[in-house]
């Protein structure tokens, strides 16, 4: 009887002297144990430290081999090997779910990376990541919302981000969600989008650390979170918020999934996202703070417009936040959602009889700078928060600009071009320089720059010294102070039956 465990395959050419072949059937590849939708963050520690997620169909173990050996030879004895955690997914039909940090590594460093399952044998294709130095210096690629619902979408991402690192050659991306169009809260994940935008985009995926936020069409449940290896900050429902620092400044990626409707029900961000932001930039340090975050709050297209039929969330998200990014000298915000161009002047946010005052500083300064050949307009320490939307990364969907309100969305530039887009943003000690890209006959053609001089960044984690207007909301319990959200909660204690002010 034959032994089907020890069957061999045998290919032998039809000539004289032929090779015969022989292999055993268990060493061949089985797609249900490779890989699939790999990706690759930056996690804590970026000069130590990077995180892995994939899926496999079946149940394998979660191994990563790294080497500084450009031979690529994972053979040998010089590997560092790192195990991870596998857990079903709580996706439908999504097999399981694979994640593991990389941990101890070497600062300014190439490592050439696998992922995969030693006891299979089961591998993924190589990669390839740097972790950070010490320096104030970065360059990374701002794109959002690739969105796509045909393959072609994603052919055409594809192409995008072939230019864009043909263009820039990145540290990283900064992806501002909707990366797959239906897989929103009320919709069944659809797989094959994830593989079109993950799978297919290996080249890129594993060899450039994408930092994520998870857009409206990441919402479903625990999808967005069985994509990316990302520090857990929240509940994994619905997306998730964290941060990390990059050579010099600190980054932070927020979930605006956690609004809970986008109706006239809307609440805003919760409580604890709000609590956690606040912490988070107290202690934020570095040249410069960059805010992602999916739904913009200060754009030119309908979702936040204010007008009838916008999403009632985004206003009052933009109610929450903005004065926060104000107190908190927070320079840019990266945003999604409204698939065109749209870049703020450096914008302040106060609260005056319980409504929203945006304000432009009146003594902005700006100067023209030359670098690399290229002009910017550089603003000198403006004292205000930029806010910038990159278009789309695939072209699946255009928005037009609207006729929104200038007075409460201070705008400088606005555009609905039907062309991919990506922006490079580089920093270099105290200075940021954006360089916007359209893309056009599959070649990156420069659209828009702007820039931000600073002359102190060493203050971040000290809140500004500003006189803005606050609401003071009265409530009932122990003695305390408390802000959330720009909001300062006095609490009062009740003294001989009567309610007393604690701590004015």
């Amino acid at each position: 009887m034959i032994n089907l465990n020890k069957l061999l395959i045998i290919s032998s050419l039809l000539a004289p002297n032929s090779i015969t072949i022989h292999r055993s059937i268990d060493e061949l590849p089985n797609i249900n144990q490779t890989p699939r939708m790999i990706t690759m963050s930056i996690y804590e520690d970026a000069k130590t430290q990077m995180a892995f997620n994939w899926n496999t169909t079946w149940e394998t173990n979660t191994t990563i081999q790294l080497t500084i050996n450009d031979d690529l030879n994972f053979d040998n004895n010089d590997i560092l090997e790192f195990d991870g955690t596998v857990e079903k997914s709580l996706v439908a039909n999504d097999g399981y779910v694979h994640q593991v940090v990389a941990k101890n590594l070497k600062e300014n460093t190439k490592y050439y990376s696998r992922v995969g399952d030693k006891e299979s044998n089961s591998w993924s294709d190589i990669g390839s990541f740097t972790t950070a130095n010490s320096t104030n210096k970065t360059k990374f690629i701002h794109i959002s919302d690739p969105q796509g619902y045909e393959e072609i979408h994603y052919k055409n991402y594809n192409e995008l981000l072939k230019v864009a690192t043909e263009t820039v050659d990145p540290d990283f991306f900064c992806l501002t969600g909707d990366i797959v169009n239906n897989s929103s809260e009320d919709a069944i994940p659809q797989l094959e989008q994830w593989e079109w935008a993950l799978t297919n985009q290996k080249e890129f995926m594993q060899n450039y650390p994408f930092m994520t936020t998870a857009g409206n069409h990441e919402a479903a449940s625990y999808d967005y979170n069985s994509r990316f290896n990302h520090p857990i900050s929240s509940d994994q429902n619905n997306g998730s918020y964290y941060s990390f620092n990059y050579q010099g400044s600190h980054f932070i990626s927020l979930n605006t999934n956690d609004s809970n409707s986008t109706s006239k029900n809307a609440r805003g961000l919760s409580e604890d996202q709000i609590n956690w932001l606040i912490n988070d930039l107290k202690e934020a340090k570095g040249n410069f703070i960059i805010v992602m975050m999916h739904k913009g709050i200060y754009d030119a297209g309908g979702h936040c417009s204010n007008q009838e039929g916008a999403d009632f969330d985004i206003e009052l998200i933009r109610k929450q936040l903005s004065p926060i990014f104000t107190e908190y000298n927070v320079d840019l915000v990266l945003q999604g959602h409204d698939h065109l161009y749209s870049r703020s002047y450096p914008l302040n946010g106060s609260i005056e009889n319980e409504e929203l005052i945006t304000s432009v500083n009146e003594d902005l300064v700006k100067n023209t700078v030359t670098k690399n050949n290229t002009n910017y307009e550089i603003y000198d320490n403006p004292d205000g928060t930029i806010y910038l939307n990159s278009g789309t990364a695939s072209g699946s969907k255009y928005y037009s600009v609207i006729d929104y309100k200038k007075d409460k969305i201070p705008l400088e530039k606005t555009d609905s071009p039907s062309h991919r887009m990506f922006t490079e943003i580089i920093i270099e000690d105290n200075t940021l320089y954006a360089n916007v890209y359209k893309l056009i006959n599959g070649e990156s053609v420069l659209f828009d720059t702007f820039g931000i001089q600073k002359s102190n960044t060493n203050n971040h984690q000290i809140a500004k010294k500003r006189n803005i207007n606050i609401p003071i909301i009265i409530g009932v319990s122990v003695g305390s102070v408390l802000l959330i959200g720009g909001v300062i909660f006095i609490i009062l204690k009740k003294k001989n039956g009567k309610e007393e002010e604690v701590n004015g």
